[in-house]
């Protein structure tokens, strides 16, 4: 069974570093450890460990006392459709405080998040061709 733990410092772990330019635009040792850090003081980060190896983590930050948004989520490419990004989500909609939860995504995970039972509510075109989309689960 996996570890969930709430990451409080930048631990200057490469698995996490990894794990986190998978969520961060055009990734660089720069931006992975701005985005690290802005998750730290803005929201939450939490890191998944599985048989003692860092194989996934998410971020989440609340936006009024209704709604938060999951900011950032990734597994490693080895574990990868097993479960564990199913897991991850499970666990931390129950660390969510609020009623509403919000993610933005584009193709590659928009059916993960439906099976994870996330509507859609907008989608936009960027630029550069790619469509985003916006999702929300209200919790019960």
């Amino acid at each position: 069974m996996p570890q969930i733990t709430q990451v409080k410092v930048d631990p200057n772990n490469e698995d996490l570093d990894f794990i986190v330019s998978s969520w961060t635009y055009n990734p660089t040792k720069e931006r992975i450890k701005e985005r690290i850090s802005r998750h730290l003081s803005e929201g939450k980060l939490f890191s998944m460990v599985y048989q003692n190896q860092l194989i996934g983590a998410v971020a989440y930050k609340e936006i009024d006392q209704n709604v938060s948004e999951i900011t950032g989520i990734g597994i490693s490419v080895k574990h990868r459709n097993q479960g564990f990004g199913r897991q991850l989500i499970n666990i931390i909609e129950q660390e969510i405080p609020t009623k509403e939860i919000l993610i933005e995504t584009d193709n590659n995970a928009v059916n993960f998040y439906e099976h994870c039972e996330y509507k859609i509510y907008n989608t936009k075109t960027l630029d550069n061709g790619i469509i985003r989309y916006q999702l929300i689960k209200k919790k019960i």
